[in-house]
């Protein structure tokens, strides 16, 4: 019996310390388990404090980026508008190129039919009066003038002459 009591004892010691040691190890893994935990907490704690500093940076860059974006589209805006006048401008002095073209081709047309005018009446002066010279006669000059007014008549034909010999030769 004595056999029986101690095999009992030490069965329950046995059984008790097997108990004792899985409780241990429960508790040891309960532990780990509640440490893992704790650093899951904190590392999610982390994350998530890094993470919306995160998102506030990125609020901070959003935010600069929309101001930046709206000041390319005034710029943008104000460009074309620039341009939009420019153009405008550009065309407004090719008309007035134009207008001056016209009138410098019409005056230039003008002072060409002066041009004619002067050398076709300056010839036909000319002529005239080479004509009247040949015509005169020294008999007939009335009394008081002399043979200078003939020699004056010359004198004025040829600068006449030359005068048209000079335009002529500008043509």
């Amino acid at each position: 019996m004595a056999n029986q009591a101690t095999a009992e004892t030490s069965s329950v010691f046995t059984l008790s310390s097997i108990r004792g040691h899985t409780k241990e190890k429960k508790d040891r893994a309960l532990k780990a388990a509640k440490l893992s935990a704790s650093l899951v907490s904190k590392i999610k704690t982390k994350i998530i404090n890094n993470s919306s500093i995160f998102k506030i940076s990125l609020k901070h860059n959003n935010k600069a980026l929309a101001l930046a974006l709206t000041l390319e589209k005034e710029n943008t805006r104000r460009l074309k508008n620039e341009k939009i006048f420019l153009q405008k401008e550009v065309e407004e002095l090719h008309f007035y190129n134009v207008v001056l073209r016209q009138k410098l081709n019409c005056l230039n047309k003008t002072l060409r039919e002066i041009e004619a005018f002067m050398n076709n009446n300056l010839l036909t002066a000319i002529e005239m009066c080479s004509f009247s010279e040949h015509i005169q006669n020294p008999l007939t000059l009335p009394s008081g003038q002399s043979g200078c007014v003939d020699h004056q008549s010359k004198t004025s034909y040829h600068s006449f002459r030359k005068s048209a010999m000079y335009i002529s030769k500008l043509q």
